[in-house]
């Protein structure tokens, strides 16, 4: 049941891991202090998303052998660290509009990009546990 939003989720986190990345390139080469803050935070946030997906991909391994209760926590874990990297992500954003050149500016569209679609996977995770637990009440 859980299994394709498991991968699903994998290969959201790979693909919006591999977009912000490239915006860490771009602020690399800027040398306002605004783009060096954000570069960092930004490091954090895909170090952080890789660990989560590192963690998915052992459980979509092991998805037959493992407990449901273990299943949903990690979805549940996986919940916390998408809303958390989103509000982060939001956060950066906002410092860069505030703070950068023009051409920053421009950059922030695809992060707003990468933080929509793990907004969109942290609502469908949270759909399904939500239902989830609906179906346990109601049994």
């Amino acid at each position: 049941m859980y299994k394709d939003l498991l991968i699903e989720t994998s290969v959201t986190i790979v693909g919006q891991v591999n977009m912000a990345a490239e915006v860490v390139e771009i602020l690399e080469n800027e040398i306002q202090p605004i783009s060096i803050v954000a570069t960092k935070f930004l490091n954090r946030l895909t170090i952080d998303l890789d660990e989560g997906n590192v963690a998915l991909l052992n459980l979509i391994d092991l998805y037959e052998k493992e407990s449901e209760h273990f299943v949903i926590k990690t979805l549940e874990e996986t919940a916390d660290l998408l809303s958390d990297t989103t509000s982060d992500m939001n956060d950066i954003e906002n410092l860069l509009m505030r703070h950068g050149s023009t051409y920053i500016i421009s950059i922030v569209k695809t992060l707003e990009g990468v933080r929509q679609s793990l907004n969109h996977q942290h609502m469908a995770i949270l759909y399904m546990l939500l239902k989830n637990t609906k179906s346990e009440v109601s049994q």
